[in-house]
């Protein structure tokens, strides 16, 4: 009713005024919504499978589910990894760590058959499509390989495994919770690669929801903003290797436009500066996805800002850009999150039109 009677407001009045008692009428009724949702808990002992648990969110949420009477399967990229050997040597033996490359159909393959075999007779929870890979740089400097890398890791390898798991999900009238962004909903500069497969998982998240209505199986969006600090997802030597790639992939007229200077050093400077603005503690988004899984109730999406400063710039814009227009909202992008602390080389040193032509009018003899 609050939404109905917001709209009345709009089309019966174009001040000012109105729009914001009618963007607040919107709120209040999103807000009572969300806030029925938040106690009740479905019981423990199901069986969740997560992905990308080698680090980050995806392994801090299994110690965390571990701790509270969940059956944990933790695929991790690589199962001999550190972060893999520190889930067999805390966790209790509920947890099992499974071999699981999301870009691999034969890994997810495997990782099902093991799991299906193991299931506890409560039954299988829901899936946690978590893995995920980040860069930041220029659309032009950036590899077809690395697009191609972050789109097969980021989104197609969350298709792969959902669609892997939806005959257990339907069984059970399970949960998917895909870990998205809140670059998914915004498009900074020099995100594109991440960016794009953010916002496809966003799209392909609202559609399977749709579609899942029927079996009983929710779907639920994570958002997280800024983080990096905390998951390590921008380590420098990771970083340097990736920048490197993209130099000596570049031909020498777009190394000659961009310069080392803009195409390295400068990205590497920006990386730095978004993990010293980061957020240091990952429980909120860990909190958001136990109540994704637990919540009699849960929601469709959960935007956790990330930033150690008072004002979060993504979370701003992220809760803005469905109401501004493209041009407010490229501008506030530019104003907000910024540009890169240097010029690209192509750029120094351009002649001035401008003094162009005024020279030329002095070459020009006028007849009086």
């Amino acid at each position: 009713m609050a939404a109905l009677g917001a709209i009345f407001v709009l089309v019966n009045s174009s001040s000012a005024y109105a729009l914001v008692v009618a963007f607040a009428m919107v709120a209040a009724s999103v807000w009572y919504a969300e806030s029925n949702t938040m106690d009740t808990m479905l019981p423990r002992g199901r069986a969740v499978l997560i992905t990308g648990c080698d680090t980050g969110f995806g392994h801090e949420l299994c110690h965390h589910l571990d701790s509270v009477g969940i059956s944990v399967f933790a695929g991790c990229l690589d199962a001999k990894s550190q972060g893999a050997k520190a889930l067999r040597e805390n966790c209790s033996e509920r947890l099992h760590v499974v071999q699981l490359d999301v870009t691999s159909q034969e890994q997810v393959d495997e990782a099902l058959q093991y799991m299906s075999s193991n299931i506890p007779k409560t039954g299988f929870l829901g899936v946690v499509n978590n893995a995920a890979m980040c860069i930041k740089s220029e659309i032009e400097l950036t590899t077809m390989p690395q697009f191609e890398q972050l789109t097969q890791v980021n989104i197609l390898g969350a298709v792969r495994v959902t669609k892997a798991c939806l005959p257990l999900l339907r069984k059970y009238s399970g949960r998917v919770v895909n870990v998205s962004s809140m670059m998914g909903c915004v498009y900074p500069q020099y995100t594109a690669a991440y960016s794009l497969t953010k916002h496809a998982l966003e799209c392909f998240s609202d559609i399977l929801r749709l579609e899942m209505h029927k079996w009983h199986v929710s779907v639920s969006v994570i958002e997280p903003g800024n983080f990096t600090a905390a998951t390590q997802c921008l380590e420098d030597t990771k970083l340097v290797r990736s920048y490197n790639e993209q130099w000596d992939a570049c031909p020498e007229t777009v190394q000659a436009a961009y310069g080392k200077e803009h195409a390295i050093d400068s990205f590497l400077k920006m990386s730095e500066a978004e993990r010293k603005a980061s957020a240091r503690n990952i429980y909120p988004v860990i909190e958001a996805m136990t109540h994704a899984l637990l919540a009699i109730k849960p929601k469709k999406r959960y935007m956790i800002g990330g930033s150690n400063s008072f004002i979060d710039k993504y979370k701003i814009l992220s809760v803005l850009a469905p109401f501004l227009s493209t041009y407010v909202l490229d501008t506030l992008t530019m104003v907000l999150l910024g540009k890169a602390p240097t010029i690209p080389e192509g750029l120094l040193n351009v002649p001035n039109d401008t003094d162009d032509d005024d020279d030329d009018d002095e070459d020009v003899d006028v007849d009086e």
